[in-house]
C-alpha cells in the first residue's frame, strides 16, 4: 500500500526531483553564460594588450624625435645625409671658446687664415652623432662618439683660398662617450619606415628652400653643407604574425620636419660670418 501524507489524508506525497530536460536547459544556460563571460575577458585582454603596445610605440616615437630635434638643433654641421641615415657634428660645449688655429709650417697660433702659403688647421672638440635605421632588426640606432673636427686651408697659397673650407675637414675620433654602447643605442623599435628627405637654402641662386639635390653647389659636399631642414617619415607597427587578420595591429605614423638652427641663422644673417662657416659663405 502506498504511504499517505498524514497532513493531507487521502493524498499521495509529491515526489521531489529534476527531470532530464530541466538539467539540459540549465546546462545550456550555464554554457551560454560562460561563453559570454569568456568573450568579455578575451576582449578586455585584447584591449589592454593593444593599449600597452600603442603606448610603447608612442614612447618610442617620442624618444626618437626628441633626440633628433635636440641633436639637429645643436648641430654645427652635417657630415652625412642619406635616405635612411644621417650624421651631424655638434660642439662638445654649449658655448665653445673662440677657436685658435695652427700654422702647420711654423707652429704659430693664428686666426684661421694664412698669408704665406702654409696650411692652417683649426681643431674643434665635437660630438659625432649618427642615426641609422636597421631595416632587418626594425630598430633605429643613435651612435655618438667624441672627437675633433679638423679643418685645413688648401696649400695652394692663392690669396682667394685662405679660408677654411667645408671640403677640407676631417673628423678624428678620440673616444666613445661614457655609457654609450659601441654599436649605438636603440632609440626606437618595431620601425617599419624611416625615410629622410633633406632641404636647404639655395643662397647661391635665388635663396629659396629646395630639395637638397637641387641646391646650387660646386661639390656634393657643399649640398650637404647647405641642409637646413630634414623631413622625417617614421612608421612603427607591431607585427601580430598569423593573427594579423583577426586583431587590430597597434600602429603609429609620424611625418614632421626638423630645422637646423645654425643653418637658419646663416641664411637670415648673411652679413655675419664666422671662421667656422663650413660653406665659406660670408
Amino acid at each position: 500500500m502506498s504511504r499517505v501524507d498524514r497532513r493531507y489524508p487521502g493524498r499521495r506525497p509529491h515526489l521531489q526531483g529534476v527531470s532530464l530536460i530541466e538539467t539540459l536547459v540549465v546546462m545550456v544556460i550555464a554554457i551560454i553564460l560562460l561563453i559570454i563571460i569568456y568573450s568579455f575577458l578575451t576582449k578586455s585582454t585584447q584591449i589592454a594588450d593593444h593599449s600597452g603596445k600603442s603606448i610603447q610605440l608612442q614612447q618610442g616615437a617620442r624618444n626618437l624625435l626628441e633626440n633628433m630635434v635636440r641633436d639637429i638643433n645643436a648641430a654645427h654641421m652635417w657630415a652625412d645625409a642619406q635616405p635612411n641615415t644621417f650624421t651631424v657634428l655638434k660642439y662638445q660645449f654649449d658655448k665653445p671658446e673662440v677657436v685658435a688655429a695652427e700654422n702647420v709650417a711654423k707652429g704659430h697660433i693664428t686666426y684661421p687664415f694664412y698669408k704665406d702659403g702654409s696650411v692652417t688647421k683649426a681643431r674643434v672638440p665635437v660630438f659625432k652623432c649618427s642615426y641609422l635605421w636597421k631595416k632587418e632588426q626594425e630598430v633605429v640606432l643613435r651612435k655618438i662618439t667624441k672627437g675633433v673636427l679638423v679643418m685645413a686651408t688648401p696649400a695652394t697659397g692663392l690669396a682667394n683660398e685662405n679660408i677654411l673650407k667645408y671640403s677640407d675637414y676631417s673628423f678624428v675620433e678620440q673616444q666613445p662617450v661614457a655609457g654609450e654602447p659601441a654599436a649605438g643605442r636603440v632609440v626606437a623599435t618595431n620601425v617599419k619606415k624611416f625615410d629622410l628627405t633633406y632641404f636647404g637654402y639655395d643662397d647661391m641662386a635665388d635663396g629659396l628652400l629646395k630639395e637638397a639635390s637641387q641646391v646650387t653647389a660646386l661639390e656634393a659636399e657643399r649640398k650637404i653643407a647647405r641642409v637646413a631642414m630634414v623631413l622625417v617619415h617614421f612608421q612603427a607597427l607591431f607585427d601580430e604574425g598569423s593573427y594579423a587578420d583577426k586583431v587590430r595591429q597597434p600602429k603609429i605614423e609620424v611625418m614632421t620636419k626638423i630645422w637646423s638652427y645654425k643653418r637658419i641663422n646663416d641664411h637670415v644673417y648673411k652679413e655675419y660670418f664666422s671662421s667656422l662657416d663650413e660653406d665659406t659663405r660670408f
